[in-house]
């Protein structure tokens, strides 16, 4: 099982590709296939909640369509598509990686090193049909944000008590869900504002 979010995407288009209530098999069946021009336009730092950290840009082109956009990743998150992939396509030999730390004063190096690595990485992918044109791919590139229209939006009811429920059992189908265009409704018992169960929400709650 792949440590990323991606897998779970793939498990939610497997589990629902028969389901006209959440899936729109039209878009599934003529939605791609795509030839894709891949580069890492520059890195760039980044601060967020007090934590700094690197992002690579990458330019995503189509041969298909004069449209182009830029998706912002982490390394990390090179890292966990690397490792997916690897595993989904265990007869494809994909780039090595570097290592993923280097002293401090040559941080300069190691962000150079790793673009390197990365267009590679990217470059490699783009050039087998398979795999460019494979779930995971397509949702790190972010190619139905900007590629795809739906003609119709679904929308998806979600039931809740009003306390103490897992905030994960709702957490991670809302996040799927959103992230493939649905509406998302909540319904609570008394039409209150639901609330997790505050012990759950704690880390030294969650049993690991």
């Amino acid at each position: 099982c792949c440590p990323f979010l991606l897998t779970s995407v793939s498990l939610y288009y497997r589990n629902n590709q028969d389901s006209d209530c959440l899936t729109n098999n039209t878009m599934a069946s003529s939605f791609g296939p795509f030839t894709f021009q891949l580069d890492i336009l520059g890195a760039e730092s980044i601060t967020q909640d007090k934590d700094t950290f690197t992002v690579y840009n990458i330019t995503v082109g189509l041969h298909e369509s004069p449209q182009s956009w830029v998706v912002p990743r982490r390394y990390s998150e090179f890292h966990a598509l690397h490792s997916c992939l690897s595993s989904k396509f265990p007869d494809h030999k994909f780039p090595t990686f570097p290592g993923k730390t280097l002293l401090p004063s040559r941080e300069t190096v190691l962000i150079e090193t790793r673009k390197f690595y990365l267009t590679s990485f990217l470059r490699d992918l783009a050039s087998d049909p398979s795999i460019a044109n494979c779930d995971e791919v397509h949702y790190f590139l972010n190619v139905k944000q900007h590629l795809y229209k739906p003609d119709r939006v679904y929308t998806v009811l979600m039931p809740l008590p009003d306390k103490d429920f897992d905030p994960t059992e709702s957490a991670v189908p809302w996040k799927l869900c959103v992230l493939e265009g649905f509406r998302f409704v909540f319904a609570t018992e008394n039409g209150t504002v639901a609330a997790a169960d505050q012990q759950l929400l704690h880390p030294d709650g969650m049993l690991m």
